[in-house]
Parts: C-alpha cells; sequence; structure tokens
C-alpha cells in the first residue's frame, strides 16, 4: 500500500483554532483504565499526559481499592475504582453530550475483568465513545476468540501496538513484524477494521475510511524508555476527550512526541538520558518553542 504524505503544519492549526474561551467541561475528560500494583506509573504517565494536551479532567480507573492513594500524590488527578461487573455501567454519564474518552489497558494486569472492561464497550450502546487500547488491553485483545478469527471494532476505536504486541495480535513473530512493519500493520486492519498505531522509531498509522497508510519519522532513540508508550496513548486520549477525530488526534500526538525527542537532545539532554516523567515535565517548554 502506498505511503501516504501528511501535511503537519494543516493538521496542527486544527488545534491551535481550538476556542480558548472554555470551560473545564468543554475540553472533556479522559478515563485512563488501568494501574495495579507496581504498574501504577503506568496509568499516572497516562492521565497527566492527558492534561498536557489540553484535556479539562483526567482520571485513573482501577480494579484496586488502593488507587484512591494516587489523589494524594496527584491531586489534579480523579480516581475511582471498579470492583465489579456491575460498576462498569458506572463509568458512562448519563448525559449523553458529556465529551469523554477512554484509554484502557496501561497497567492494569491480564485479568479477565479487563476482558469483560473490553467487551462492555464493544455493546452496541457504548459503541460511539471514543477508546483506545494498550498495553494489556491489546493482549487480552489478542486472546480473545472471534469467528473466522476475525473481529470488526467500531472503526474509531484506536490501537496502539509496539512491534511485538503486533506481533500477538495477528498471531505472527516479532520478527516478521519488524521486517514486514506495512505488511504487518495491514495484516492487523484486516482484522480489527479500525485505526492501528504501530510505534518505533518510524511510526506507521493507518485509518479504515479511506484506507490509508500515514508515515512519522521524525522521532530519534531517546523514547526507547518505560512509559513513553503510555504517555503517547494519554496524548491521544485527551485529544480525543476534547473532540478531536482519531485520525487527527493520532497524528497531532504522535508527531509531538517524536518531535520532542529531538527538542529534548538539543534542549536538554542526550538520547540515554530521559525520564519518560520528563515528556510530561518538559512537554509546555517544547509547545511554546513551536510557537
Amino acid at each position: 500500500m502506498k505511503i501516504t504524505s501528511i501535511k503537519i503544519n494543516a493538521i496542527l492549526e486544527k488545534y491551535n483554532h481550538k476556542s480558548q474561551k472554555v470551560y473545564k467541561w468543554d475540553r472533556g475528560q479522559l478515563n485512563v483504565i488501568g494501574g495495579s500494583s507496581g504498574y501504577w506509573g503506568s496509568s499516572i504517565m497516562c492521565a497527566k499526559a492527558g492534561y498536557r494536551v489540553g484535556v479539562g479532567y483526567s482520571c485513573i480507573i482501577s480494579q484496586k481499592k488502593e488507587v484512591n492513594f494516587i489523589s494524594m500524590i496527584h491531586p489534579e488527578l480523579l480516581t475511582k475504582s471498579i470492583l465489579s461487573k456491575k460498576n462498569i455501567q458506572k463509568l458512562i454519564p448519563k448525559d449523553k453530550n458529556y465529551k469523554l474518552a477512554f484509554v484502557i489497558g496501561p497497567g492494569f494486569g491480564r485479568t479477565s475483568a479487563l476482558t469483560d472492561i473490553i467487551k462492555f464497550f464493544l455493546n452496541t450502546e457504548h459503541i460511539s465513545i471514543p477508546v483506545l487500547l494498550d498495553a494489556d488491553a491489546l493482549y487480552n485483545l489478542s486472546c480473545l476468540n472471534f469467528k473466522n478469527n476475525k473481529i470488526t471494532l467500531p472503526s474509531h476505536w484506536i490501537l496502539t501496538p509496539h512491534e511485538g504486541e503486533l506481533a500477538r495480535l495477528i498471531n505472527k513473530t516479532k520478527e516478521y513484524v519488524h521486517a514486514h512493519r506495512e505488511k504487518s500493520l495491514m495484516l492487523a486492519f484486516q482484522k480489527y477494521n479500525c485505526h492501528i498505531l504501530l510505534k518505533g522509531n518510524e511510526n506507521l498509522i493507518i485509518e479504515p475510511i479511506q484506507k490509508k497508510i500515514y508515515r512519522i519519522s521524525v522521532g530519534n532513540l531517546t523514547l526507547a524508555k518505560a512509559g513513553s508508550g503510555d504517555i503517547l496513548a494519554g496524548m491521544i486520549g485527551g485529544l480525543l476527550a476534547q473532540g478531536f477525530a482519531s485520525l487527527d488526534a493520532m497524528i497531532i500526538a504522535t508527531f509531538w512526541h517524536a518531535d520532542f525527542a529531538n527538542w529534548y537532545i538539543k534542549e536538554i539532554g542526550t538520547n540515554r538520558t530521559l525520564l519518560s516523567s520528563e515528556i510530561i515535565k518538559y512537554f509546555p517548554f517544547y509547545l511554546r518553542s513551536k510557537k
């Protein structure tokens, strides 16, 4: 499939033109379903990344009661716990005009509860809600059995695998995906029929409307750190919650995330010194430098 060029400045203008005269609820709510013992950092960085791209509220939702400790350390983050299947329904606000998006997976753990959550959002009643599956959610998705080994996810849903996760989704080896990235992305698209971002030194995005592949190659190996992908998921989710279309949110966030690595090497450190949390810390300075 031919790679489509991206007019990145035109897409970034969509972000710059968003009205500044708004209330916090006008900027939507990002709900990060994730976090568990030993892996709280994934959900925290994901949720905070949503704030950095402008979302009004950012909330971490976990199956663990101890999730509430997060708000004592990070007071800007909301927290909720899901302790049963019945509680899942409470994640959806009664006001259907309320803007929100869900990032599912970072640090949650590969549990049956996570599978129940994925299936809940596949219910036709909630099919229009913006959803991004990352990390553990991708593993659980790969384990689901579907007729003819194919599942048609809602077309606006987003999957954000790295090469290893994509290999599992299409039942190939990581080596195969590395050697055939575009072909592997197409195989995943044929199976899931939604927006997919294949992360790496070269980011590839496929969208289901015109079935085009887009390439973003501006980054470097600085981002090869634990937590970097969680932050990218949060950035995309934060844009989705503000009302951006799936493809626009993916392109804007992926470009920023990758280009930040170039700025970091120039202004802060080297390609070995980055802490993933520094993406959140320094992102406002990066954005200001682009004006």
